[in-house]
């Protein structure tokens, strides 16, 4: 088998997301060196035909690119707000130049977790076992590199754990059996151990919770003016400061999103629905939810649907601990697919450059070219 062949056949295997852990690390690998371009460009046409034949396209030309979609990496670019992929004619403006400098992704974690006597414990320092002890509550780093709390307390003593820009995704779980998991650039302040009625913590950035049953002590998260009230449940929030609005997605059991404003306005949620709050204190619904979007972070992918240049910057920016300029008007480029996010950055902006979107990498900054 030649190159061209031993190519072909890599693409066609990401592609129908068969190839081997060794092959996708070869699949990558090329793609960062550009030398897999011509050959998704010849399997993505040889799909449009396919699809072409089995159904009338609209004007739009609306592709269900399900297979890919499906493959654990391959990128869907959709150009210049409408879904239409590259014709013949069209080659992608790739600058070899501004990808010299890379970024790896997060390879550990550097969370910490401030005491409730403002000892401060970095998590990537110290070894695993016992971190510190409140009162009867042992607080573990387990050997998998989670956090649990166990016992119980009379008095309440809260901790908070910080898990900054750059770093992997950290996972807790509280005195209570609750499990959390904490997004680069996001925090979550709770007790050492839940007494009284009710169990409440308060979060920022992005957290997604399995929240153990209790009906007599529901379970509260607070982000800004906004409470999620819940039994047991699992549900994902993303309340980063930049993002447009605070989202709730709901992913097993029941919700109530209430809004600390003049408006008083509460709504219940429903697996697969979204609630979107943002800077009027509306709650917006959304019914049909992606909800494999909002866990994509947990599941270690990027995943985008229609997409726009900021949004996908902005998780960039968050993950990688990178500064985003923008050189000039703002691309309106839209993006759709899913990509590792233990890639190197250069992996994914050598993608993102096929929707002939430009970019330069200077340090920990990534420009944005017209």
């Amino acid at each position: 088998m030649d190159e061209q062949q031993y190519h072909r056949l890599l693409v066609q295997r990401f592609a129908d997301n068969t190839c081997s852990r060794e092959e996708a690390e070869v699949f990558f690998r090329l793609l960062a060196q550009g030398k897999l371009d011509a050959y998704l460009t010849e399997d993505m046409e040889r799909t449009m035909i396919e699809q072409e034949r089995s159904f009338e396209f609209r004007r739009t030309r609306k592709i269900r690119w399900g297979k890919y979609a499906a493959a654990a990496a391959i990128l869907i670019l959709v150009v210049a707000g409408s879904l239409l992929w590259f014709t013949k004619n069209q080659t992608p403006r790739t600058d070899p130049a501004s990808l010299v400098a890379d970024i790896e992704a997060p390879a550990i974690n550097k969370a910490s977790i401030r005491l409730s006597n403002g000892q401060v414990v970095y998590l990537d320092s110290v070894a695993n076992g016992s971190l510190a002890t409140q009162g009867d509550v042992s607080i573990m780093k387990l050997a998998d590199g989670k956090i649990a709390y166990s016992g119980s307390a009379s008095e309440i003593a809260y901790n908070v754990l910080s898990n900054p820009r750059g770093s992997k995704v950290i996972d807790i779980t509280l005195a209570d059996g609750s499990r959390v998991w904490l997004n680069a650039g996001s925090s979550i302040t709770y007790p050492v151990a839940f007494t009284g009625a009710q169990r409440s913590v308060s979060v920022s950035g992005e957290a997604y919770f399995e929240v153990a049953s209790n009906k007599k002590m529901p379970f509260k998260v607070k982000v800004d003016r906004i409470t999620v009230e819940v039994l047991g449940t699992h549900f994902n929030i993303n309340s980063y400061s930049d993002e447009p609005s605070i989202e709730t997605t709901l992913f097993e059991g029941s919700v109530k999103i209430s809004v600390d404003s003049a408006r008083g306005q509460t709504m219940v949620l429903r697996p697969g629905q979204q609630a979107q709050v943002g800077s009027d204190a509306a709650i917006r619904l959304v019914e049909h939810a992606d909800i494999d979007q909002a866990i994509a972070w947990k599941n270690g992918l990027f995943q985008f649907r229609k997409t726009d240049i900021q949004t996908v910057m902005r998780q960039l920016s968050c993950w990688y601990d990178v500064d985003v300029v923008y050189a000039g008007k703002i691309p309106e480029d839209k993006f759709g697919g899913n990509l590792p996010r233990d890639s190197n950055i250069s992996v994914i902006l050598k993608a993102l450059e096929q929707a002939e979107v430009r970019f330069k990498l200077e340090g920990r900054k990534i420009i944005v070219l017209p």
